[in-house]
């Protein structure tokens, strides 16, 4: 039981390390970017960086909404990246190759199994393979 505690101690500490390091990143950004300077963060940053030096148990709270909010990001990341480029280039690959997979049936095929350009396999096939 003790190991568990230690191992969830270390998560919550580097987790909340990292979340500390991010707001400082996000002020240093921001005050490059817009040429003022964004020292509202700092103090929330210093705060957590504190409390995972002295008591990271206490923000464990924090580190659960922060998973959720990354979950919840990471899914609606995935569908915007999914609509604004993949989708679009399955598209383009529709009109500039029609026919890349046969979807028709013929009745008249055997099979639809279709033979390789090389019909054996030779041993400096298998060197160097990618």
């Amino acid at each position: 039981m003790e190991e568990i505690v230690t191992e969830t101690y270390k998560q919550i500490r580097t987790r909340l390390f990292a979340l500390s390091c991010g707001l400082l990143i996000l002020s240093v950004v921001m005050s490059l970017s817009k040429e003022t300077l964004w020292i509202w963060s700092v103090p929330f940053a210093v705060i957590i960086f504190l409390y995972a030096v002295i008591a990271p148990l206490k923000l464990t709270v924090v580190v659960r909404m922060m998973d959720k909010l990354h979950i919840q990001i990471g899914k609606g990341l995935f569908w915007i990246l999914f609509f604004i480029f993949i989708t679009p280039l399955s598209w383009l690959l529709r009109l500039i190759r029609p026919g890349l997979i046969p979807l028709k049936i013929d009745d008249r095929a055997p099979s639809y199994w279709t033979t390789s350009e090389k019909d054996a396999v030779t041993p400096d096939d298998l060197k160097k393979q990618f």
